[in-house]
């Protein structure tokens, strides 16, 4: 679905001197127009549920006070209330990335990507679930860690991804770069 969101020049691959923003319609633009423009009909959608008063208890079982309860229109409006805000944290994590210079973003896309890879391999953490994290804190500035597909990094991430390609890694065995020769040779490699 993302590939043919994105048909414009590739981010961040152009010789301009300075911060690049991508042209307006460009993939990205693109993409996540289209996303502000479903995640704002899901809020609207939302906020303009309207529910029946509805003075039925909810009993919870807790080890607090023997008489926690709650109102059933008490908790439909709560749900609501969150789901209308997740989607405008969304839609402004959206809208702060189409404000940013493209080589601001593959940064922070990239940060993102190490600390998965980083946790991944030392913490045995899921990599998606930690870059959904991450790219959450990144765009949006918050310490949140929730994630998911509804998550804002769970947002993103699909889009970055097909903007940003992972370069293929070298398979295991090949030789090392020449880069990588001067450690061979100082530590007997």
């Amino acid at each position: 679905m993302y590939a043919k969101l994105f048909k414009g020049a590739p981010l961040g691959n152009d010789n301009a001197k300075g911060p690049h923003k991508p042209r307006e319609g460009s993939g990205l633009h693109s993409a996540i127009d289209q996303h502000i423009e479903r995640l704002q009909a899901e809020a609207n959608d939302w906020a303009g549920r309207k529910y029946k008063p509805n003075a039925n208890v909810v009993h919870h079982q807790g080890d607090g006070p023997g008489k926690e309860f709650q109102r059933i229109d008490s908790i439909n409006r709560n749900r609501r209330d969150a789901n209308v805000s997740q989607r405008q944290a969304q839609i402004a994590a959206l809208q702060s990335v189409k404000g940013m210079s493209s080589a601001e973003v593959g940064a922070k896309f990239n940060k993102a990507k190490s600390i998965a890879e980083f946790e991944q391999k030392n913490n045995g953490r899921d990599y998606d679930q930690v870059l959904d994290a991450q790219l959450g804190k990144e765009f949006t500035g918050t310490k949140d860690s929730t994630h998911g597909p509804n998550s804002v990094g769970g947002t993103l991430k699909p889009l970055l991804q097909a903007a940003y390609p992972t370069p293929k890694q070298p398979a295991a065995g090949t030789p090392a770069s020449a880069d990588e020769g001067w450690l061979k040779t100082l530590f007997g490699g």
